[in-house]
């Protein structure tokens, strides 16, 4: 294990997607959840906060900011800033960090080339405890305290599917929140789901964006029946064979430990 020491050197919140960052003195963040008023303090996502090296910044000569971070950090050489790590920022945030950001075409115009910053883009974490992360705060980290999430989604969606509970159900758009990847990724959904044996992982939790059962998920309706969830048969237009449906308001698995531990 190897321990660092840092400094944080700018702070941002991101109102919205597409819209531009707002500079801060200081952000607030919350266990489980993320930064408060930032688009991505959602429950169950691994990508609550992005941290950047500044000195990767400055050998790029991008404004803070630019990139899309959250936090820009200073003094933390890049063997110690990877997946798996802890961060301690300040008195009391605490920060697992879960995978490498990707270097996506919403940052083209400001690098070089997407390839020339593809692992130096930042690191996406999820906040284990309540805070606030002031500019100049004490960046302390430690490395190899939690297992590294896969940069490959596919792997990831298969570490979210083997996560869901018996008796309880996702929709596609929450698979897309635990993965990691932009809703976007909803398209792909289907496809993980067909190259994925039903044997071993409990895709027929797995439901479609308006809670309705998978047509391609071998018995899917009989497996959720054996776990004790109900749907309900509503019956389609034009006297189309019904169609059965999971009431989500009870059924609905939301955990935001998921990546806590």
């Amino acid at each position: 294990m190897q321990e660092e020491v840092g400094q944080v050197t700018h702070l941002f919140i991101k109102p919205g997607h597409g819209r531009p960052m707002e500079p801060c003195s200081s952000i607030d963040v919350r266990a489980g959840s993320g930064i408060q008023r930032d688009v991505n303090a959602r429950a169950m996502s691994p990508r609550h906060i992005l941290l950047v090296r500044q000195e990767d910044l400055d050998a790029f000569a991008i404004a803070p900011g630019a990139l899309r971070e959250n936090v820009a950090l200073a003094g933390l050489p890049p063997e110690v800033f990877v997946p798996g790590s802890l961060l301690t920022i300040g008195p009391t945030v605490a920060i697992r960090a879960t995978f490498l950001c990707e270097a996506c075409k919403r940052i083209a115009h400001v690098v070089p080339s997407l390839k020339s910053i593809a692992d130096k883009r930042g690191l996406l974490g999820v906040i284990l405890s309540d805070g606030v992360i002031e500019g100049g705060d004490r960046v302390s980290v430690q490395n190899e305290q939690f297992p590294p999430l896969s940069d490959i989604p596919y792997r990831r969606f298969l570490d979210v599917v083997a996560s869901i509970p018996p008796g309880q159900v996702v929709t596609y758009r929450q698979v897309v929140i635990g993965m990691g990847v932009a809703e976007s990724y909803m398209r792909a959904i289907p496809m993980y789901i067909r190259r994925t044996p039903a044997a071993i992982y409990p895709l027929h939790r797995i439901l479609d964006t308006e809670g309705q059962v998978i047509p391609y998920v071998p018995d899917q309706q009989q497996r959720l029946a054996d776990e004790g969830v109900e749907p309900i048969q509503a019956s389609a237009l034009f006297d189309a064979p019904t169609q059965a449906r999971i009431p989500l308001e009870r059924y609905l698995w939301c955990d935001p430990t998921l990546y806590l531990s």
